[in-house]
């Protein structure tokens, strides 16, 4: 090996020319290189394409759609307005239904959809409406007051007869006093009925539907018949809670969470990655902030989970690039004010050449940069300025010895590079064991350190060392000229250096102790799991500062929209749960999906820990016409009849209902570990 160092030192000393050249070289091309270099987003690069995580989520988007947007509206205090004026009052509702018209129409670059499905109150309660026709057969009413509707299974199921005999006289009842005009509440059954006399529009297109049901919606009675629960003992008046407020009926508690307000679910394309879901998130932002003094006694808030994670995004990218100035910033000081020798600054140089060459290999590899490999940056540039300085520190102190800089040179590599030699391999062995991380993202972070330590190392170790020979081949430094007397840093660890040589063995019981203690503290530290967390709490923080004066968004609006939120309709993101099965209208699945929904909300509902606001299904409308466990029956009928006008939310492809929706609520913001508790 000595004769390979020797040899490197030759031709750094006879051929400096060329080296230079054939640097610069390597860098333009490398340059090209990070031209390549492609920011990825995508959930692939935080779990991985191949994880059953990410193949079931990639499944479940790919049919319902990605995160949903929330658009709230808040009546305000002294509007005197409740939720159910947002689809009562004709003005309101014709406003919404522009909204969601507006927000269906946006396209993305590709003149594709950006939204999945936008679901308003008003698509709620048309929801809602379309349970009619169904709703009669159910119980089953349909062959009498809607024989074109009637279902050959429902007919031909038991008790048909039985439940159809206990419930004509009660439907005569209520159809007779909705035709009379009368403001008088009637049952469940009567609503359902009433509504198909009151011939609400049978058009399979959503848009045009709500169009032209905000007519039908308008009449009180009749939204107030489908908005509230009614009370158990006399269903002919509404039932309230402890407080005298109506009771919502479940299944449109997610457009309506509270009595003062209503919420617009806008859910983004599946499978896309955070910066278009960023796009989608701007957009809504963009036309609620159109129609936010639109609305007469309601006031809109804006949030969810795509903005959350633009945000965040944005902040890391924007703090990542803040941390590599300020590196360089700090390294520049340090250089120039301690580092005391000629041409102080050359180190520099030799970072920027090495990360440009660690850069291009990563573009010429397919590597794409992530929110954890950007991070590598900083790290590289105070490794990589090491190098740098050891080799010209030692070049220094070789010429100035006797003035001799071949000689210098030879003494460098043979002395000096070997030990460089080892500490880059230990730290390329050290970086590429984070490739045992089954997050892609870490073993990028691993690689792309790696390649830049090698980089860094040979840039370091020939790039500097090549100037300073030209630079002694040009203007010969004489034994001592340039001797730099030592300063007090110098001296300081030049002291420290002659002390240890006595206490060895002290120090390396020093060492030792410190990775114990180090490791018995590793698993107390507490990891933040609450994404809001992770963005500056302070308006005023350096940080905001910056991204607010490079274009970026307000740091604290998405937290203070999402708080908004979570305090005024309890929730602020949602769960989503994919059933699949051979058929999941069977009694069977049915039958699970209702007896998975109670557990789950005696377990974490408003009766247990809190953090499950409420559960949506298709399986809970069957459950909410006939309060009776659904069958397959009831599930064919809403999916035949209720569907094909209705909210794209419970639909799956082929109009099938795979999916559970799960409202969840944060108390505070409810940390990871909670989703993933409902989860599991």
């Amino acid at each position: 090996m000595r004769q390979f160092w020797n040899g490197l030192a030759g031709v750094v000393t006879k051929h400096y020319k060329a080296v230079l050249t054939l640097a610069a070289v390597v860098t333009v091309i490398m340059a090209f290189g990070i031209t390549k270099l492609e920011f990825e987003t995508s959930q692939d690069a935080l779990i991985g394409a191949d994880n059953p995580v990410a193949q079931d989520n990639e499944r479940f988007q790919e049919n319902f759609g990605g995160e949903p947007m929330l658009v709230l509206f808040s009546a305000t205090e002294d509007g005197g307005k409740q939720s159910i004026d947002l689809v009562a009052d004709e003005e309101n509702a014709k406003t919404l239904a522009e909204f969601g018209d507006e927000l269906r129409a946006a396209t993305d670059a590709n003149g594709d959809p950006l939204f999945h499905a936008v679901v308003s109150p008003v698509t709620a309660m048309n929801f809602a409406a379309s349970q009619v026709t169904p709703g009669t057969e159910i119980f089953p009413l349909a062959e009498e007051y809607a024989p074109d509707l009637a279902s050959d299974q429902v007919k031909d199921g038991e008790g048909t007869d039985e439940k159809a005999a206990a419930r004509a006289e009660e439907v005569k009842a209520a159809v007779e006093k909705l035709e009379a005009g009368t403001t008088e509440r009637v049952t469940a059954a009567g609503i359902d009925v009433a509504l198909a006399a009151a011939e609400l529009p049978n058009i399979d297109d959503q848009v045009k539907h709500e169009a032209e049901a905000i007519k039908v919606l308008s009449n009180k009675t009749l939204s107030e018949a489908l908005l509230y629960e009614s009370d158990a003992e006399d269903p002919a008046v509404v039932a309230t809670d402890d407080e005298g407020n109506p009771v919502i009926r479940p299944i449109l508690r997610a457009n309506f969470p509270k009595i003062d307000q209503g919420l617009m679910i806008v859910t983004t394309q599946g499978n896309i990655d955070i910066a278009d879901m960023g796009d989608a998130a701007d957009k809504v932002v963009e036309i609620a902030d159109k129609y936010k003094d639109s609305f007469e006694g309601f006031e809109l808030t804006v949030g969810g989970p795509p903005q959350l994670l633009q945000d965040i995004n944005d902040y890391l990218q924007t703090g990542l690039a803040l941390l590599g100035a300020l590196s360089f910033i700090v390294m520049v000081l340090v250089l120039y004010f301690v580092f005391r020798v000629r041409w102080r600054l050359l180190s520099l140089v030799i970072v920027v050449i090495g990360a440009i060459w660690g850069f291009g290999i990563m573009g010429y590899l397919g590597i794409s940069l992530t929110l954890i490999t950007i991070a590598a940056l900083p790290i590289l540039i105070g490794v990589g300025v090491d190098f740098s300085i050891q080799a010209h520190s030692r070049m220094e102190e070789e010429v100035n010895e006797d003035g001799n800089a071949p000689e210098g040179m030879r003494r460098l590599m043979r002395w000096l590079a070997p030990p460089l030699a080892v500490a880059a391999i230990a730290a390329v062995v050290g970086f590429l064991a984070l490739n045992v991380s089954p997050v892609p993202m870490i073993g990028d972070f691993g690689v792309m350190l790696a390649l830049g330590i090698i980089a860094l190392f040979v840039a370091g170790l020939l790039v500097p060392t090549s100037i300073l020979a030209w630079r002694e081949k040009a203007n010969p430094t004489k034994a001592g000229e340039a001797l730099i007397p030592h300063g007090f840093l110098e001296r300081v660890v030049r002291g420290m250096m002659f002390s240890m040589q006595k206490f060895v063995l002290p120090m390396a019981v020093v060492g030792v102790l410190i990775i114990i203690l180090g490791l018995s503290f590793e698993g107390r530290f507490v990891i933040e799991t609450d994404a809001e967390k992770w963005l500056p709490q302070d308006k005023n923080s350096a940080q905001c500062k910056v991204q607010e004066a490079l274009g970026g968004s307000d740091c604290t609006d998405t937290i203070h929209d999402l708080e908004v939120l979570q305090d005024r309709a309890g929730f602020s993101s949602v769960l989503a749960l994919l059933i699949e099965a051979d058929d999941v209208t069977s009694d069977e699945v049915s039958s699970w999906a209702q007896q998975f929904t109670n557990q789950q909300l005696e377990k974490h509902g408003p009766d247990g820990d809190g953090t499950l606001k409420d559960v949506n299904s298709l399986y809970g409308v069957a459950f909410d016409i006939t309060k009776t466990p659904p069958d397959q029956a009831s599930m064919n009928l809403l999916i035949g009849k209720g569907l094909r006008r209705g909210s794209r939310l419970h639909r799956g492809p082929r109009g099938r209902p795979e999916v559970d929706r799960v409202t969840r609520q944060e108390v505070g913001g409810a940390p990871v570990p909670d989703r993933a508790d409902l989860a599991g």
